[in-house]
């Protein structure tokens, strides 16, 4: 497919998802949501261990005892942003805000070329990434949630779509799975640093379309495409999922506390002090709308393959 040079109208494009969306970043103040004190106290411990310690550690006590425990259960390698700006002399507000909007000009650009590789049109992938950044569920998490992890990994879901759609439909051949693991590879290391969460829900739905593909999965060169990128994103984010798996072994889960998998919900109860795996204060199953989302996204592109 021949991709067309970058022009004018792609900037006015660009200009006009990521402007729209932003707008709420234009009051003098931080719309108040569930997750935002937690996530600026995590700003702000992040920015006092900046050149200190790496990965820097945030427990209970730094997060307003709420949410994950940093570099245990969530890699906060987007928090480094604003940590960053906090450091180089920006107030705690702007810091915040402008790393949101980075994170929508960034969003508007990986689904636009996503929905791009996916359709092989120019003007699908410029409808597509209007579609996605200004989402309902999306703008939810970035302005009435405040969980900056969640809010990056929306920006790097659609190549998962991008990666099994090269996987499946694509001739399988040597140079068309190396692409397809290129960017699973990407996808999944991208979640791995951002929301622990939506990690999960995008690994999931990963298997379910590779038992529903069934015989397609079991080609020789998909399945070795398939090991080969479980490999690099294991090796590359071994720093991260090694300590959280052994901090895994170590806790334990009360049912009867109604533990359940959510957005803010893997991480220590700041009421008891005795390690075991807290429910947070989170709002619910929070990844069931992007998982409904994604999934009609890879039923609408193998049911056209078929």
């Amino acid at each position: 497919m021949a991709v067309r040079e970058w022009n004018r109208m792609d900037n006015w494009c660009l200009l006009l998802i990521t402007g729209i969306v932003s707008v709420p970043l234009l009051t003098n103040y931080c719309l108040d949501g569930s997750s935002l004190p937690a996530t600026l106290s995590v700003i702000t411990r992040m920015s006092q261990g900046i050149g200190t310690v790496f990965p820097i550690r945030v427990g209970a006590l730094g997060t307003m005892a709420y949410g994950y425990s940093g570099a245990s259960f969530q890699a906060n390698v987007f928090y480094w942003i604003p940590a960053l700006f906090y450091r180089l002399g920006l107030d705690l507000g702007h810091a915040y805000k402008w790393t949101l909007f980075l994170l929508n000009l960034l969003t508007a650009l990986v689904s636009f070329w996503c929905f791009q590789g996916c359709s092989g049109r120019r003007e699908i992938g410029w409808i597509g990434s209007m579609l996605y950044t200004w989402c309902p569920y999306r703008c939810s998490a970035l302005y009435l949630s405040g969980d900056l992890g969640e809010t990056a990994a929306w920006t790097f879901l659609p190549l998962i779509a991008w990666g099994l759609r090269c996987l499946y439909t694509e001739d399988a051949e040597e140079e068309n799975g190396r692409r397809a693991g290129v960017i699973l590879t990407w996808g999944f290391s991208l979640l791995a640093v951002s929301s622990t969460v939506l990690l999960a829900g995008a690994a999931v739905l990963t298997i379910l379309t590779m038992l529903v593909m069934g015989r397609k999965t079991l080609q020789k060169r998909r399945l070795l495409t398939v090991c080969r990128t479980l490999a690099l994103v294991l090796t590359v984010n071994a720093w991260f999922l090694i300590p959280m798996l052994l901090r895994l072994r170590d806790v334990s889960c009360p049912i009867s506390d109604g533990f359940f998998l959510g957005r803010s919900q893997w991480g220590f109860d700041g009421k008891r002090n005795d390690g075991r795996l807290g429910h947070g204060t989170g709002s619910g199953c929070r990844p069931a709308p992007p998982a409904l989302s994604l999934g009609a996204v890879y039923a609408e592109i193998f049911c056209a393959d078929k």
